[in-house]
This record gives C-alpha cells, structure tokens and sequence, in this order.
C-alpha cells in the first residue's frame, strides 16, 4: 500500500471538518498518514509523492490546508541531511 491513496482520502475527509476542529483534525490526519507508510519507507519521499498527486486538487477547508501544510513540511524536513552543530570534539588524546 503506498502513501498515496491515504492521503487522497484523509484530504477528501478533511474537506468536511468544520473549521473549530481544523486543526486537530489534520494532526490526525497526518498521525493516520505517518501510520500507514510502510516501515522500509522513506516519509520524505512519501510526502513529496503524496504532494505530487494532490496538488492539482485545491483544498478548500482549513483542515485540509492544514494536512497539505504538514505534508510539505515532512517533504522538507526529512530531506535534509543531518549537519555537525559544532561543540567540543570527544576525542581522547591519551
């Protein structure tokens, strides 16, 4: 099962949540995404694949605004490669 049919379904569901819960909802929505990748899969690449297909569908409520949000936010996020922040070295020179 890919990411895609789930998340085409979560933003068709989404399109009717009304605007006090939008919020929420899409967190769950997402939370319910997240949980249907396979294990060996890379959330990166199922968000951006995701995105890819719903993009030409234009959300109209908040909620599902919100869900597409988050999906480009994993597509970015995970995309990136860890960097040193700097500090102290641990080496041991003994």
């Amino acid at each position: 099962m890919t990411a895609l049919m789930p998340a085409t379904q979560i933003v068709h569901h989404l399109e009717e949540v009304s605007d006090l819960r939008a919020e929420e909802a899409a967190r769950q929505g997402f939370l319910e995404w997240a949980l249907t990748l396979p294990l060996d899969a890379s959330p990166a690449m199922e968000a951006r694949k995701a995105l890819g297909q719903l993009a030409p569908e234009c959300p109209h409520s908040r909620a599902a605004g919100a869900f597409l949000d988050m999906l480009r936010q994993a597509a970015r996020a995970c995309a990136m490669a860890p960097v040193r922040r700097g500090g102290r070295s641990r080496r041991v020179l003994h």
